[in-house]
């Protein structure tokens, strides 16, 4: 029997300390406009406020290089770096259980490949409308020409959560349980693997003398009635 993982607080520090870290450094890369570095202003039809793009000073068009260097290349980079190195593990699981583990790198691919690429037709035409009208002629990119790229950016917001609940089952039943407010979503279907479960299967060697964790806050299996083992 495997054992079942219980929940390491330090995870949760780290996530919280990620989550603020990108929210603080999109504040950074946001508020320059107001103190003088560039300027907001009506972008496309005049419906949406934006960068003013087409604005040529020195100030203006360093902004805009900078923010398609650091908030549109560098978080590619990272998302790439950050995805290959989840399939270097995946791999290195594999001399623990091969076919398993293929399964699993099979699966991660096709989510890296879906995010990169979800991530690439939301940002990158909006990059380079945004290159073209600060360094291309004037008139090159009309207000009916950014509209589309302005609304595929700004997709992305909920494109994201789509694709993780499609592809990563682990993810879809837990904010299944997080919307429903605790409820006994997965007491409801007993054959779905516990989550953690389901990750330390492929993480771990099996530890036949220990006897699975059944403190309060762990994940326990559950029998054919809905009741834990």
């Amino acid at each position: 029997m495997v054992p079942y993982m219980k929940a390491d607080p330090a995870d949760y520090k780290k996530a919280w300390l990620a989550i603020a870290g990108s929210w603080l450094y999109s504040l950074v890369w946001t508020v320059p406009p107001f103190f003088g570095w560039s300027s907001y202003g009506p972008e496309g039809p005049g419906t949406i406020c934006s960068v003013q793009w087409h604005q040529r000073s020195f100030g203006k068009i360093s902004y805009v290089t900078c923010l398609f260097i650091f908030c549109i290349l560098l978080p590619l980079l990272l998302m790439i770096i950050c995805y290959g190195k989840i399939l270097f593990v995946i791999r290195g699981v594999a001399k623990i259980n091969q076919l398993a583990a293929h399964r699993r790198e099979i699966h991660v691919l096709v989510m890296v490949v879906t995010m990169v690429s979800c991530y690439l037709l939301c940002w990158m035409p909006y990059g380079v409308i945004a290159l073209l009208a600060t360094f291309g002629q004037d008139g090159l990119v009309s207000p009916t020409t950014s509209i589309v790229p302005s609304i595929l950016a700004k997709s992305s917001t909920f494109l994201n959560p789509i694709i993780y609940m499609l592809l990563n089952n682990q993810f879809y039943r837990c904010f299944l349980a997080f919307v429903s407010c605790g409820s006994d979503h997965l007491a409801a279907t007993p054959n779905a693997p516990c989550p953690a479960a389901e990750s330390l299967a492929l993480t771990a060697t099996p530890l036949a003398h220990e006897e699975p964790d059944t403190s309060p806050g762990t994940c326990k299996p559950l029998d054919s009635s809905g009741t834990p083992l």
